[in-house]
């Protein structure tokens, strides 16, 4: 077994030090059968201004240098930080999501609370104000009641999921560069025209004095207009580069759905263009909801024509209740659409019906 890496006397690393040590112990007992020949081995590995320190413990034959529980003991007391640390409390309120994944903030808010000392009821609420507010929006209507660890597991698949519906429904929209790519229209050299407005540049006083006395702009003779002139060469028509979209952002909103007696608070995407209005297969078993044969059997496709699913469109699920904002409250039927990584869509069916204030755009 790989011993620990050397350790210098950080208040940072002793407890990680410590625990490898021990580890060591427990797997090669044979080797270090008393307490001295464990200390002897913890002190082995030390360097620094650590290994200064066990240095003066051990010359002087100290009884703590002969049991291992108390040199132990003594060496967090030098090197270690407090059991409880008010610094780790105070980066644990600090602490945000930010542009952190969901799996890294866990991982942070876990290892400062393992040593803050809270109750469980504040870490809760510390974790759940802590996250991007989307994710927090979606946990509105998780209880605090499940426990921190199972509190912290509901956040991670929920956020996993809303990433994963988001990106699917971003996939579906190409942006214009992709369908119309513009060629790049190379400049004329300029010809040699002494009077070409446009190359020559008129004087302000010289472009309004042939305007006066109705003379061409470009060679400064009477009886007819730039346009009419006949030593002026033909000009190239040269297309309009259109710059690229950017993508296009998908329109959600976060509803709640209800079905016997569970509830759910899932993203839902709002798509014009969407036929019809569907759930999730895993949706639809999570929230136990009981589904019937649809009279019609559909295949469904994004508008690139790639299938939104392997599956074709067999059941129709509900009634269920769905809530949106605090107000809209109705029973609604969605077709299942399987291995669909968007919980819900909200279709132009019932975009039409609601005519929502969500600035949601047209397609034709």
């Amino acid at each position: 077994m790989a011993r620990p890496a050397p350790y210098s006397g950080s208040a940072e690393d002793c407890s990680g030090f410590l625990l490898q040590c021990e580890l060591v112990l427990e797997m090669q007992p044979h080797l270090y059968p008393n307490d001295t020949s464990k200390t002897a081995f913890l002190i082995s590995q030390l360097n620094g201004k650590a290994l200064k320190w066990a240095d003066s413990m051990w010359s002087q034959h100290g009884a703590v240098t002969h049991s291992y529980s108390a040199f132990i003991s003594h060496f967090r007391e030098v090197f270690g930080k407090p059991i409880t640390d008010s610094s780790a409390g105070e980066k644990l309120y600090n602490l945000k999501q930010g542009t952190m994944s969901i799996y890294d903030y866990a991982l942070q808010f876990r290892t400062l609370a393992a040593v803050c000392g809270w109750n469980e009821q504040a870490l809760i609420t510390t974790y759940r104000q802590g996250l991007e507010p989307r994710v927090r929006l979606q946990l509105a209507a998780c209880e605090d009641t499940i426990g921190l660890e199972k509190f912290i597991q509901h956040s991670i698949r929920c956020a996993t999921r809303m990433q994963a519906c988001l990106q699917e429904h971003q996939d579906q929209f190409l942006p214009i560069s992709s369908l119309c790519r513009s060629e790049p229209v190379s400049s004329p050299e300029p010809a040699n025209e002494p009077m070409d407005v446009e190359n020559s540049r008129l004087t302000s006083s010289e472009r309004q004095r042939r305007l006066t006395l109705h003379l061409c702009l470009y060679c400064g003779a009477p009886g007819h207009m730039i346009s009419a002139c006949t030593i002026r060469p033909p000009r190239p028509m040269v297309s309009a580069i259109i710059p690229s979209l950017k993508k296009m952002k998908p329109l959600s909103t976060v509803v709640n759905l209800t079905a016997a007696e569970v509830s759910l608070t899932v993203v839902a995407l709002l798509d014009s263009g969407s036929a019809g209005n569907f759930i999730s297969g895993a949706l639809c078993r999570q929230l136990r909801l009981k589904t019937s044969p649809s009279p019609t059997v559909y295949q469904i496709n994004s508008i690139t024509g790639r299938p939104l699913s392997r599956k074709h469109v067999r059941r129709i699920g509900g009634p269920l209740k769905l809530q949106v904002g605090l107000l809209h409250h109705e029973d609604i039927h969605l077709l299942v659409l399987e291995d669909s990584t968007a919980d819900m869509v909200l279709g132009r069916p019932w975009l039409e019906q609601h005519n929502p204030t969500h600035g949601t755009p047209a397609r034709s």
